[in-house]
């Protein structure tokens, strides 16, 4: 299972070493979502990260720039979804211009999750918990239709809303490809121990269902 993490929206001074921290620790991915900031902005953080880390960071404003510093892909907007030929078009001309990076856009319902796959190579689906506190599936999303749409969706889709410690455990067990932090992440002075502490949350569960595992001895015949 692939951990992801979403930027707090806000403009935060220790940007850069929370996101070289996060992938110390074991990120796969870091979305950089920054409705606020201008070009130059965004720029200021991307700069300062070395290529391998630019390499992992996925865009959500002013897309050029994944091109111009070799990211390692795009989040499309919720406008890519109304119908129409229009925006059939603009997903045509969005995934040739970002061919060659991942394309992923988040999806808020079972349909929309079904009928979104041109253009892109993988899917959020939020929110997929009430809250960050709540073990429950949200109101829309039941178990049953989850497990259904995941095994029919031929791409990568990730659980975005009220991960933490407990219901990661749950989103792996649903089937999906990974899980996108951020309330549990920013809630916290310490995103990156709270990453840590998500983490080996599902870890110890891997290690707790191994150790169950019981071999039994072959019976010899007579």
């Amino acid at each position: 299972m692939e951990f992801l993490a979403l930027s707090n929206p806000d403009p935060n001074r220790k940007e850069i070493e929370i996101i070289q921290g996060l992938f110390e620790a074991g990120l796969d991915a870091y979305h950089l979502r920054k409705p606020g900031l201008s070009k130059k902005q965004l720029e200021a953080i991307l700069q300062p990260l070395e290529p391998s880390l630019r390499a992992r960071i996925v865009l959500h404003s002013h897309p050029d720039l994944a091109l111009k510093y070799s990211l390692q892909g795009v989040h499309a907007s919720s406008s890519f979804h109304k119908p129409g030929l229009v925006t059939l078009s603009r997903r045509q001309l969005f995934s040739m211009r970002f061919r060659n990076l991942q394309r992923s856009i988040s999806c808020h319902s079972i349909e929309r999750l079904m009928a979104t796959r041109y253009g892109f190579t993988s899917l959020f689906l939020s929110p997929v918990f009430n809250t960050i506190s709540d073990r429950n599936i949200s109101a829309g999303f039941d178990e049953r239709s989850i497990r259904h749409a995941l095994h029919r969706v031929d791409m990568p889709v990730y659980a975005l809303g009220g991960i933490d410690e407990k219901t990661v455990v749950q989103a792996r067990d649903l089937g999906f490809s990974g899980v996108v932090l951020q309330g549990t992440l920013w809630r916290h002075d310490k995103p990156v121990e709270s990453f840590q502490e998500v983490r080996m949350a599902l870890r110890k569960t891997v290690r707790e269902a191994a150790s169950l595992t019981v071999v039994k001895p072959a019976v010899r015949s007579a």
